[in-house]
């Protein structure tokens, strides 16, 4: 094995911002998750007493999230198709949901359950304690209207006295609403549609945040605002409906879920390398558009309703779906490295990210995964528990110096789906990493990445601005081969290890082992 040097500064005086719980959200996409429909049994049981179960939902999973603390969980109910008056009621009259996406690969359409609707999902986020996003549809903007009446009136109409009487007589006060948009979408049209359900939606409940989709780059977004700001009232159905706007990340569509190669493992790193490049973009076109934009219903709603609208500010980015392998049905080593590397990245956008959602928690970029009466978690749900500390601290700036790795360029863009492309040719760097500091200014976060399959690395680190360390705990998530993964038979093959972690100084030397995540936690 050889050992690469590299060089870590970690600047506590450059802050980049507060990295918002949220960026450690994820998505349902019941597919994976009702029981029958799923690869691996999924986290809906339903009724059957032979396995223990919260309200329906699988005992042994709820107790693997609630560690997590996930601030957030999207319904992904396959706009344009779902129709979710089809999700509530007696789940025995619900009728199967058809979804026509296989043809697009050359597969049969399939049918899958409504088990789990409106009200069984807000159920699994209050048992999690997360906020729920709906994703509504964007062909339908009165019946989503009517989806945001049953879930947050308080009163006496169609929509709020079905949902008491399916036993839910308290509004659920859904935060978060996102207007999906397909990807053939034309901009205007989706703009048009958008206004219909979101000028709407607010009078409905002022306090909601609307989300709108940017399916298509800047391009398509620009479009989008352009059409919305030609709304005859403009404070009531433009930009100023918008509060955020989302965007998706998938950076392996179809690889191979155990048997890649290893230029398949860098080709998908180098896939993510764009990754900052994509932000910037983002971030310039909704800077623009947010230039003189006013509150929604500006002057126009009277006490106490304007005080609950969301303030004007500048739009901020969502990732509405971000995963590693979109089609990972086995989630190994790999995708654990690469989702750190991500996850780096969106920690240094701390302060122009709302939001990012991985997809999804049983299947993609999974977190838990189960068969029958066994539950085990995947090695990104490892990595989520670790860099668990950096919520709500404040990322700051690091400088790197490290070896490149060469293998795969030229091949970056080839499985990459739902953004731009990526610069192919730059070099890829061993390490990624990211830091945070708490409010306090007491403890540091750091967070490095391994992504070499050989090669250990000796990095000297230095922390610019901080005291002495007086304590710390060091993290370490590793496995034999970069293809390891956890299953039934074998839950803990791939876990972190913690130990006591105390330099003598604000300078120090560390070595990552190959294909490796660390955090180190440091009292100063």
């Amino acid at each position: 094995m050889s050992i690469n040097k590299a060089k870590i500064s970690v600047d506590l005086n450059r802050r980049l911002g507060v990295i918002s719980p949220n960026l450690y959200g994820c998505t349902w996409d019941w597919r994976d998750s009702v029981r029958g429909d799923s690869v691996h049994g999924g986290m809906w049981v339903g009724d059957d007493d032979t396995i223990p179960h919260i309200d329906g939902f699988h005992q042994g999973v709820i107790a693997a999230l609630k560690e997590l603390s996930l601030p957030v969980i999207q319904f992904f109910p396959q706009s344009p198709f779902y129709n979710w008056e089809d999700g509530v009621g007696p789940r025995e009259k619900r009728p199967r949901l058809l979804l026509p996406w296989g043809r697009v690969r050359g597969h049969e359409p399939v049918e899958i359950s409504n088990d789990v609707g409106t009200d069984e999902f807000i159920r699994f986020c209050r048992l999690l304690g997360a906020e729920p996003l709906l994703d509504t549809n964007e062909n339908d903007p009165l019946g989503s209207k009517n989806w945001v009446e049953y879930c947050n009136y308080d009163g006496g109409t169609k929509y709020a006295r079905l949902r008491a009487e399916h036993g839910h007589p308290e509004p659920y006060k859904v935060k978060y609403w996102h207007v999906y948009a397909w990807g053939d979408m034309e901009p205007d049209a989706h703009a048009r549609d958008f206004r219909k359900f979101a000028a709407a939606a607010r009078l409905i409940d002022p306090s909601i945040e609307m989300i709108g989709s940017a399916v298509g780059g800047s391009k398509w977004v620009k479009a989008f605002f352009e059409t919305l700001d030609r709304a005859f009232t403009p404070v009531m159905g433009g930009i100023s409906l918008v509060d955020h706007m989302a965007y998706m990340h998938y950076f392996g569509v179809l690889m191979k879920d155990v048997d890649f190669t290893d230029d398949d493992y860098y080709r998908l790193l180098r896939n993510t390398e764009g990754l900052d490049d994509r932000l910037r973009e983002y971030d310039a076109t909704l800077r623009f558009y947010s230039q003189g934009r006013q509150p929604w219903a500006h002057n126009w709603l009277q006490e106490p309703y304007s005080k609950q609208a969301p303030q004007a500010s500048e739009m901020k980015i969502v990732i509405s779906e971000w995963a590693v392998n979109w089609a990972s049905r086995i989630c190994t080593m790999r995708d654990a490295i690469a989702a750190a590397g991500i996850l780096d990245t969106y920690h240094r956008w701390a302060d122009r990210i709302h939001m990012a959602l991985s997809y999804n928690l049983t299947g993609g970029q999974a977190l838990v995964q189960t068969h029958a009466d066994k539950v085990w978690v995947t090695p990104t749900y490892h990595l989520f528990n670790m860099y668990k500390p950096h919520r709500n601290n404040e990322a700051v700036e690091i400088e790197m110096e490290c070896e490149s790795i060469e293998v795969g360029q030229g091949e970056g863009n080839s499985d990459f789906f739902g953004s731009l492309s990526v610069a192919r040719d730059q070099p890829l760097s061993c390490l990624t990493s990211s830091a945070s500091v708490n409010a306090a200014g007491s403890e540091v976060i750091l967070s490095v990445t391994n992504r070499h399959l050989t090669d250990e690395i000796e990095a000297q680190i230095a922390l610019e601005g901080a005291n002495k360390p007086v304590s710390g705990t060091l993290t370490l998530l590793a496995a034999k081969e970069i293809r390891d993964y956890n299953d039934g038979e074998n839950p803990d093959r791939v876990r972190p290890q913690t130990e006591d972690f105390e330099p003598q100084d604000c300078r120090f030397s560390l070595n990552f082992p190959p294909h490796s995540i660390t955090v180190i936690r440091l009292n100063i």
